[in-house]
């Protein structure tokens, strides 16, 4: 009878072993049981995962008859494909995937303000999972293929990094088990940027201005009267609406302004009357323009979602940061989104 020694690791183990098979006949199923005797003895067979490659041809077409696109590395191996046929070496060994515990682990998880939720088995795979959630989540994870880890997120306050395995499953070891579940909070941080929520107006005008602004009250003061003057003026009806628009704002919210969102209302006001007056009177294909609301946006030193932003065709001809206070931060933020848009 043939042998034949196949390369394997156990997930979230260092290195991988060498393994006689004695009958290459035999199949995963069969190999589950026997690592289980051996290696992981609390550990029913069935609950094992392979990932790895094999001889394909030796086996009928394997496409999801579903019709969804899933990547054949993310799709764990069948349990009748036969020992003779798996390719393994130190470099590239069978992996195996298994239970750590039997509760599940729900992870909240955000980049920047833009967030997200997942349950996932507590296995060896929950690092790898929880990273092509995310990827498959946040578009500005995906554009570039930039550096990226998590951030323990505590009552308000930074945790631990978390930059593999070994480090999320402490991290859910450690929290308490509420009927059969763990729950814990990440941040997503992107390696060598920042969230535009995350700048100050300090930092900004050192590294776009190489000077030190205390507030945005000591930024050059910008005069628009150097500005062409516009032979546009909107018809009596047309500014007669927008201002009704603010009457109706004011009235509902009894004239105050208590937080952000409401801000928001007023701000749209301003927002939508400006492009559909472009649109009426200076643009042949309206459609060209258009407003977008929580736009995420990434570029080399920022990324997030920007509250207002405005593009003719795909070049971004504006952007807004709604704020009801904090105005020097909103303008660091705004500043940094600026330099992102010019490289989109």
């Amino acid at each position: 009878m043939a042998h034949k020694v196949l390369w394997i690791q156990l997930e979230n183990k260092k290195r991988p072993y060498q393994h006689t098979v004695a009958d290459v006949n035999q199949n995963l199923d069969d190999l589950a049981t026997e690592i289980c005797e051996k290696k992981l003895k609390n550990i029913d067979p069935e609950d094992l995962e392979f990932y790895g490659d094999y001889d394909e041809t030796e086996y009928e077409d394997e496409s999801d008859e579903s019709g969804e696109t899933e990547d054949e590395n993310d799709r764990p191996l069948r349990s009748d494909i036969q020992l003779k046929h798996l390719k393994t070496s130190a470099l590239a060994p069978l992996i195996v995937r298994y239970p750590l515990s039997n509760v599940r682990v729900h992870i909240q998880y955000n980049l920047s303000t833009s967030k997200g939720s997942v349950t996932l088995p507590h296995s060896t795979g929950l690092y790898y999972k929880l990273r092509q959630e995310v990827y498959q989540t946040f578009q500005a994870l995906r554009e570039g293929d930039p550096e990226f880890y998590f951030v323990q997120h505590l009552d308000g306050r930074d945790g631990d990094n978390i930059k593999d395995e070994f480090q999320l499953n402490a991290i859910v070891e450690d929290t308490p088990t509420k009927a059969k579940k763990r729950e814990i909070s990440l941040d997503i941080k992107i390696e060598g940027r920042k969230a535009y929520g995350d700048y100050t107006i300090k930092e900004v005008s050192r590294l776009f201005v190489k000077e030190e602004w205390n507030s945005i009250g000591n930024a050059p003061k910008f005069n628009i009267e150097t500005l062409p003057a516009s032979s546009f003026t909107p018809t009596d009806e047309e500014f007669e609406y927008f201002v009704q628009q603010l009457r109706d704002k004011n009235q509902v919210f009894a004239g105050k302004i208590l937080n952000e969102t409401t801000a928001r209302e007023f701000i749209s006001v301003f927002m939508t009357t400006t492009i559909l007056l472009i649109q009426n009177h200076h643009l042949k294909f309206p459609e060209n323009l258009q407003l977008f609301v929580e736009e995420f946006l990434s570029g080399s030193r920022g990324y997030g979602p920007v509250d207002y932003l405005v593009k003719y065709l795909q070049l971004v001809v504006m952007l807004n940061e709604a704020k009801r206070q904090d105005f020097d931060q909103g303008a660091a933020q705004n500043i940094v989104q600026m330099h992102s848009a010019l490289e989109v």
